[in-house]
């Protein structure tokens, strides 16, 4: 069987219409078999995620996450014969952890840990849903066992060939397994946030495969506080939106630099000084605001939400309709277990992601 000998990887990373892509590829990689591997690899990763830049204003029907990929890979082989394979897919900024291995699978239909939800009461709960190939058909709103309404997805999909996301370059000739055969034809956002009035207490996920993913929803009233409403990029790579129902401490830190004034007024006959200029004079004086939430009482399944909120690179609060960001500031945070703390909460450390003086020049 012939072996390859090189490979030439075109990889095109873009937003907007699947298609669009440009005539020259955004990379183009060469790579040779070395002569102890029977394959050649491309590490992709990184190279895609520069193009993916997370935007969030508020508006969950703008949330920009994703990007499309496409691929054409060919291979030489050493018997002369040579052969494209092409490929597509959808990207997103999702990560795995160690424990799960190389390339571990992201959720293709509820795209959140957590499946207890706790929401302010007069809000609506926001479910993250895979919409794309393979991804939700349905969501069923519940409310004391009765059905409210039911949200059906997938009405604007059209069917293609594509590839797998995860691939290697080989001397296997055989056929490539599809891991995408569905994509939307038109923006590379296939995600929704799926929404329901008259505050439903249950949300069942139905996937295209039949399995379904049940979210239980706790609408709270807060009498004493007023809640703080933060959104952040989860591990699954998309917009997540939780709440911190009690206290809230804000603070600012003060920088500044200082230097020692000569204050001397040399008039024509006398020396003299004035008592209102200072002497320690002030300067580049700026500072950085800081809040401390806290969560109340959740359930011990928000321990995963707590720390994908910590390692995310991507993170909002909502303040009188506006969005701004912020940056976790706790850096270290015990895990909580019902059966040794009881009842859990959490208290976490944020800094704004701004000065408090406009340094925007």
């Amino acid at each position: 069987m012939a072996k390859v000998q090189s490979a030439n990887l075109k990889l095109w990373v873009y937003e907007g219409v699947f298609g669009s892509r440009t005539l020259l590829p955004t990379y183009t990689i060469y790579k040779e078999r070395t002569s102890t591997n029977d394959i050649i690899v491309f590490e992709v990763a990184e190279l895609i995620r520069d193009y993916i830049n997370v935007s969030f204003d508020g508006d969950y029907d703008t949330i920009k996450q994703t990007v499309w990929v496409e691929w054409e890979v060919t291979r030489v082989f050493d018997d002369g014969s040579s052969d494209v394979v092409p490929g597509q897919g959808v990207a997103f900024d999702g990560f795995g952890y160690f424990e799960q291995g190389i390339n571990p699978g992201l959720s293709y239909s509820l795209l959140q840990t957590n499946t207890v939800m706790y929401v302010k009461d007069g809000d609506l709960a926001r479910i993250p849903v895979y919409t794309g190939p393979q991804g939700a058909f349905k969501v069923d709103y519940y409310k004391g066992g009765t059905l409210l309404v039911t949200n059906i997805f997938g009405v604007s999909v059209t069917s293609i060939t594509v590839d797998t996301l995860d691939y290697t370059v080989d001397n296997n000739l055989g056929t490539i397994t599809t891991d995408i055969s569905h994509v939307k034809s038109q923006d590379s956002n296939l995600v929704t946030n799926s929404i329901a009035y008259g505050n439903p207490d249950t949300a069942i996920v139905t996937g295209v495969s039949g399995a379904t993913d049940v979210v239980t929803i706790n609408y709270l009233t807060e009498c004493k506080y007023d809640p703080s409403k933060v959104s952040f990029t989860n591990k699954f790579g998309v917009v997540q939106s939780i709440y911190f129902f009690k206290r809230r401490d804000d603070s600012v830190n003060i920088t500044k630099d200082r230097f020692k004034a000569n204050t001397l007024d040399f008039g024509t006959s006398t020396l003299s000084y004035g008592t209102n200029i200072p002497q320690n004079k002030d300067f580049n004086v700026n500072g950085n605001k800081s809040i401390k939430l806290n969560t109340g009482f959740v359930s011990e399944d928000f321990n995963e939400v707590i720390k994908e909120l910590l390692l995310s690179e991507n993170v909002w609060i909502h303040e009188d309709s506006n969005v701004f960001p912020i940056n976790p500031k706790t850096e270290s945070l015990k895990m909580k277990k019902s059966v040794n703390d009881k009842l859990i909460d959490y208290a976490i450390d944020f800094d704004y992601s701004f000065d408090t003086i406009n340094s925007i020049r």
